[in-house]
C-alpha cells in the first residue's frame, strides 16, 4: 500500500497478519525495510485508502493507518472499539473490501453474506453500521466511468457481476432496513416524563414508507409499550426555484421530511426504532430526532 512520504519519494506499507513494515528509498540502493513498533497487520485484500489515511481489518478489529510527524512516521488508531465484539465474532470470515469515496466510506465483506461498513465526515469515524448482501462478496471493484460516476461492481458465488448502490432492491427483493437508537434520558435519568411525540428530520431520494415504534424504560414488562406507527409516508427530495436539477426533485414537497410520530407512555426512558422493507421506495437518511415532552416527577 502506497503511503505519503517525504517530498521527494513516498513510502509502501508492507502487511502480514502480524506485523506491519515500511519500505523507504528510491532503489535497491536506498531502500530501507523498517518495522512497525506494533504488532499489528492486516488480513489479506482488507486494506484501502481512505482520504490521506489507509484503513484495516486486522486481528484487532478495524485499524486506521495515519501519517504522523512523530517518531516512526505512522501511528495505527483502532476505530471499532465501541463494536469490538461484532468483528471478533467474524474474524477469519473475511473476503474482500473496498472504499466508496463519493460516499467516504471504507467496506470490508465476509464469507456469511454479510459486510461492515464504516462512514467518516472528514476525518472523523461518523458511524459503523453492518450490512447484509444475502450473498457472499468474492470480488469487488469500485471506480469511475468516463463521466466522474462512481461505480461499485461484485461477483458472487453464483458467477453473475452485480452493481452495488444501485436501484431500490436486492435484484428485485425488498431491502430490509432497521435501526435502535439507545435509550435516551433526556438529560434527566430519574425524572419520570410523559412522552408526547417525536418529530423526525429525514433526507428522501423520493417517496418512502417507514415503520416507526418505541421501548419505555429499557423495555421494562411492567410498562405499556409502543404501538408500531404503520407505514408513516415520506415524501421530501423538494427542489428550490432555478437551482434544482431536473427529474432530480418532487413537485409539491418540502426539502427536508420531518413527519410527526404519536407517542404515549411514562417513564424516565425511551428508544425508537425504525424499520422499512420494501423493494420500490427511495432512498430516505435520517439526520435528527426531536421528541417532546412533559417532565413528571423525581423517582427516588
Amino acid at each position: 500500500q502506497i503511503q505519503s512520504g517525504s517530498t521527494t519519494a513516498a513510502s509502501l506499507s508492507i502487511f502480514t497478519e502480524g506485523r506491519t513494515f515500511t519500505l523507504y528509498g528510491n532503489s535497491s540502493a536506498d531502500w530501507q525495510l523498517t518495522p512497525s513498533g506494533d504488532d499489528i497487520g492486516a488480513f489479506e485484500f482488507c486494506f484501502q485508502s481512505v482520504g490521506n489515511d489507509t484503513m484495516m481489518l486486522t486481528n484487532r478489529g478495524i485499524q486506521r493507518l495515519r501519517a504522523v510527524q512523530d517518531f516512526g512516521n505512522f501511528s495505527y488508531a483502532s476505530v471499532s472499539d465501541l463494536v469490538q465484539p461484532l468483528i471478533t465474532a467474524k474474524r477469519g470470515l473475511q473476503l474482500c473490501s473496498t472504499t466508496l469515496k463519493t460516499r467516504n466510506q471504507y467496506r470490508v465483506f465476509f464469507s456469511d453474506e454479510t459486510a461492515i461498513t464504516v462512514g467518516l465526515t472528514g476525518n472523523k469515524i461518523s458511524g459503523i453500521m453492518p450490512l447484509d448482501y444475502g450473498m457472499p462478496v468474492r470480488c469487488v471493484c469500485t471506480a469511475e466511468t468516463t463521466d466522474g460516476t462512481e461505480v461499485t461492481m461484485f461477483g458472487s458465488d453464483d458467477g453473475y457481476v452485480y452493481q452495488d448502490n444501485s436501484g431500490t432492491s436486492f435484484d428485485g427483493e425488498p431491502i430490509t432496513a432497521w435501526i435502535r437508537l439507545p435509550f435516551n434520558n433526556l438529560k434527566g435519568p430519574r425524572v419520570r416524563k410523559r412522552y408526547r411525540s417525536a418529530i423526525l428530520e429525514l433526507v428522501v431520494g423520493g417517496y418512502t414508507e417507514l415503520q416507526v415504534t418505541y421501548d419505555l424504560g429499557y423495555g421494562n414488562l411492567d410498562v405499556a409499550q409502543g404501538i408500531a406507527a404503520i407505514d408513516q409516508q415520506l415524501l421530501a427530495a423538494g427542489g428550490y426555484w432555478d437551482s434544482f436539477v431536473w427529474d432530480s426533485f418532487t413537485w409539491d414537497a418540502q426539502a427536508v421530511g420531518n413527519p410527526r410520530v404519536s407517542l404515549d407512555g411514562i417513564e424516565k426512558n425511551i428508544s425508537i426504532l425504525f424499520y422499512s422493507s420494501r423493494d420500490q421506495d427511495d432512498t430516505h437518511t435520517l439526520t435528527g430526532l426531536t421528541i417532546t415532552h412533559s417532565p413528571l416527577r423525581l423517582e427516588r
